[in-house]
Protein backbone atom coordinates (compact mmCIF):
# COMPACT_ATOMS: atom_id res chain seq x y z
CA UNK A 1 0.00 0.00 0.00
CA UNK A 2 1.17 3.16 -1.11
CA UNK A 3 0.25 6.58 1.57
CA UNK A 4 0.06 9.89 1.00
CA UNK A 5 2.04 11.48 3.64
CA UNK A 6 0.65 15.17 2.46
CA UNK A 7 0.60 17.74 0.09
CA UNK A 8 2.30 20.89 0.65
CA UNK A 9 2.30 24.13 -1.24
CA UNK A 10 5.55 25.34 -2.58
CA UNK A 11 7.38 28.20 -5.06
CA UNK A 12 9.84 27.86 -8.42
CA UNK A 13 11.89 31.02 -8.32
CA UNK A 14 13.68 31.23 -11.79
CA UNK A 15 17.24 32.02 -10.72
CA UNK A 16 18.97 31.85 -14.62
CA UNK A 17 18.67 30.56 -17.99
CA UNK A 18 22.16 29.23 -18.81
CA UNK A 19 21.23 27.71 -22.45
CA UNK A 20 17.68 29.07 -24.39
CA UNK A 21 18.05 26.31 -26.13
CA UNK A 22 17.60 25.86 -30.06
CA UNK A 23 13.66 27.94 -31.41
CA UNK A 24 12.45 27.09 -35.30
CA UNK A 25 10.09 29.31 -36.48
CA UNK A 26 7.92 27.35 -38.80
CA UNK A 27 6.43 29.01 -42.13
CA UNK A 28 3.10 29.60 -40.28
CA UNK A 29 4.72 31.39 -37.34
CA UNK A 30 4.62 28.93 -35.16
CA UNK A 31 7.99 28.10 -33.02
CA UNK A 32 9.59 24.56 -31.67
CA UNK A 33 12.11 24.62 -29.11
CA UNK A 34 13.88 22.20 -27.48
CA UNK A 35 17.19 22.15 -24.98
CA UNK A 36 16.12 25.12 -22.78
CA UNK A 37 17.69 25.00 -19.52
CA UNK A 38 16.38 26.95 -16.49
CA UNK A 39 18.00 26.67 -13.37
CA UNK A 40 15.24 27.62 -10.19
CA UNK A 41 14.91 27.80 -6.70
CA UNK A 42 12.66 25.49 -5.15
CA UNK A 43 10.70 26.34 -1.62
CA UNK A 44 8.13 23.97 -0.08
CA UNK A 45 7.50 25.39 3.41
CA UNK A 46 6.85 22.51 5.86
CA UNK A 47 9.08 19.66 4.15
CA UNK A 48 12.33 20.77 3.07
CA UNK A 49 13.29 17.25 1.87
CA UNK A 50 11.47 19.19 -1.59
CA UNK A 51 13.36 22.36 -1.39
CA UNK A 52 16.78 22.96 -3.16
CA UNK A 53 18.15 23.75 -6.54
CA UNK A 54 16.23 22.27 -9.64
CA UNK A 55 16.85 22.24 -13.39
CA UNK A 56 14.71 21.92 -15.64
CA UNK A 57 14.72 20.83 -19.16
CA UNK A 58 12.05 22.07 -21.19
CA UNK A 59 10.83 21.79 -25.21
CA UNK A 60 7.27 22.98 -26.38
CA UNK A 61 5.60 23.61 -29.55
CA UNK A 62 3.74 27.28 -29.92
CA UNK A 63 1.63 28.31 -32.49
CA UNK A 64 1.79 31.81 -34.30
CA UNK A 65 0.01 33.51 -30.99
CA UNK A 66 3.15 31.87 -28.60
CA UNK A 67 0.67 29.45 -27.22
CA UNK A 68 0.90 25.59 -26.60
CA UNK A 69 2.35 22.44 -25.26
CA UNK A 70 5.38 22.50 -22.98
CA UNK A 71 7.34 19.28 -21.70
CA UNK A 72 10.67 18.26 -20.35
CA UNK A 73 12.53 16.84 -17.37
CA UNK A 74 12.96 18.20 -13.97
CA UNK A 75 15.96 16.93 -11.68
CA UNK A 76 16.06 18.84 -7.56
CA UNK A 77 18.92 18.40 -5.68
CA UNK A 78 18.08 18.93 -2.04
CA UNK A 79 21.33 20.63 -0.03
CA UNK A 80 22.33 18.66 3.57
CA UNK A 81 20.59 19.72 6.35
CA UNK A 82 18.96 18.89 9.74
CA UNK A 83 16.23 17.01 8.19
CA UNK A 84 18.31 15.77 5.15
CA UNK A 85 21.39 13.97 5.71
CA UNK A 86 23.70 14.10 3.27
CA UNK A 87 21.46 15.74 1.03
CA UNK A 88 18.99 13.75 -1.47
CA UNK A 89 18.11 14.13 -5.32
CA UNK A 90 15.20 14.25 -7.11
CA UNK A 91 14.41 12.98 -10.95
CA UNK A 92 11.13 13.16 -13.28
CA UNK A 93 9.49 14.61 -15.74
CA UNK A 94 6.51 17.12 -16.40
CA UNK A 95 3.86 18.39 -18.75
CA UNK A 96 2.11 21.17 -19.79
CA UNK A 97 0.82 24.25 -21.31
CA UNK A 98 1.84 27.99 -21.82
CA UNK A 99 0.31 30.84 -23.82
CA UNK A 100 2.98 34.12 -23.61
CA UNK A 101 0.29 36.36 -25.04
CA UNK A 102 -2.36 35.01 -22.83
CA UNK A 103 0.01 34.70 -19.78
CA UNK A 104 -0.84 31.97 -18.13
CA UNK A 105 1.30 28.42 -17.56
CA UNK A 106 0.07 25.33 -16.09
CA UNK A 107 2.09 22.05 -15.28
CA UNK A 108 1.85 18.71 -14.04
CA UNK A 109 4.79 16.76 -12.59
CA UNK A 110 5.87 13.38 -11.15
CA UNK A 111 9.57 12.87 -9.86
CA UNK A 112 11.17 10.01 -7.93
CA UNK A 113 13.24 10.22 -5.04
CA UNK A 114 16.76 8.74 -6.27
CA UNK A 115 19.09 9.13 -3.75
CA UNK A 116 19.86 10.05 0.05
CA UNK A 117 17.00 10.96 2.06
CA UNK A 118 14.27 11.26 -0.60
CA UNK A 119 15.11 8.00 -2.65
CA UNK A 120 11.98 6.07 -2.48
CA UNK A 121 9.70 8.48 -2.30
CA UNK A 122 7.48 10.32 -4.83
CA UNK A 123 6.27 13.74 -5.57
CA UNK A 124 3.36 15.01 -7.79
CA UNK A 125 3.03 18.45 -8.56
CA UNK A 126 0.28 20.83 -10.44
CA UNK A 127 0.71 24.40 -10.75
CA UNK A 128 -1.21 26.99 -12.84
CA UNK A 129 0.61 30.46 -13.17
CA UNK A 130 -0.95 33.58 -14.18
CA UNK A 131 1.77 35.81 -16.06
CA UNK A 132 4.73 33.65 -17.01
CA UNK A 133 6.16 36.47 -18.10
CA UNK A 134 7.67 37.45 -14.97
CA UNK A 135 10.19 34.97 -13.66
CA UNK A 136 11.83 36.85 -10.95
CA UNK A 137 8.26 36.37 -9.09
CA UNK A 138 7.88 33.14 -7.58
CA UNK A 139 5.22 30.62 -9.17
CA UNK A 140 2.97 28.83 -6.64
CA UNK A 141 2.55 25.27 -7.00
CA UNK A 142 0.97 22.29 -4.78
CA UNK A 143 3.02 18.85 -4.67
CA UNK A 144 1.81 15.65 -2.97
CA UNK A 145 4.51 13.21 -1.18
CA UNK A 146 3.81 9.49 -2.11
CA UNK A 147 5.87 6.96 0.29
CA UNK A 148 6.56 3.64 -1.16
CA UNK A 149 7.99 2.47 2.62
CA UNK A 150 4.45 1.96 3.80
CA UNK A 151 4.05 -1.03 1.70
Amino acid sequence: MISISSEYSGTETVSHIPNEGIWETMPNGAKDFRGRVVVAAENVEGYPRLSGTSTLVMHGKLDPSLTGLIWGTFELVVPDSADCQGGGIWQGTWAGKVSFTESYVYWHAVTQGVSGCVEGLTAKYDSQVYNPNTPEIPAPYMVAIFDHHDD
